[in-house]
């Protein structure tokens, strides 16, 4: 297991190659591979998104779609405090086994920007372009018990700006000894 791990987001390129060198993080860095050899100019297109060729990620892998501001559309749409907001579009099968069914949810009806302004932080820097790997230390009844990772992949529908985000997330139990993938269990339904 990383015995150098904290809490945080890694968006420089470098590091965030050197943080994905465990056998734990292949998928992410499948993904990120995927991604790379796909996006123009630091944005994926959305039509060259293939599901058949993501196999073995789709349980870990969702998509999210950027929200219209406030008042531009139908029931649903609209701006968290923090300026936009994203509804799960897709959500993997592990993910919904640790966090439950999410799918079409709005991120800020799940988690506010004041409960965790870092994810925030994290979704506005992908938003913005960026490539970040987000590392969260997740507490249940009072004590820590699985580290999280998610990388976020900004995408693009037609010609305007980032409309959408491919991320992965991946679960670790703290007392884990194997650099396997966690399946849920349930104290994030």
């Amino acid at each position: 297991m990383d015995e150098t791990w904290s809490d945080g987001l890694i968006c420089e390129a470098a590091a965030l190659d050197a943080a994905l060198t465990e056998p734990f993080h292949a998928p992410i860095a499948a993904l990120l591979a995927y991604w790379r050899a796909r996006a123009i100019e630091g944005v994926m297109p959305r039509s060259a998104l293939r599901p058949e060729e993501l196999g073995p990620l789709l349980p870990n892998l969702f998509l999210t779609d950027r929200l219209p501001p406030a008042g531009t559309a139908g029931p649903g749409s609209g701006d968290a405090p923090s300026g936009f907001d994203l509804v799960f579009r897709l959500v993997g099968t592990e993910i919904a086994r640790f966090e439950g069914e999410i799918t079409r949810r709005r991120l800020s009806a799940l988690i506010p920007p004041a409960v965790d302004p870092e994810l925030w932080r994290h979704y506005g820097r992908a938003l913005a372009g960026e490539v970040c790997l987000r590392r969260q230390t997740l507490e249940w009844q009072q004590r820590a018990h699985v580290r999280y990772e998610v990388l976020l992949l900004p995408l693009r529908r037609g010609t305007a700006g980032i409309d959408a985000l491919l991320g992965i997330a991946l679960y670790r139990p703290l007392d884990a000894a194997t650099d396997a993938v966690l399946q849920g269990e349930g104290p994030f339904r």
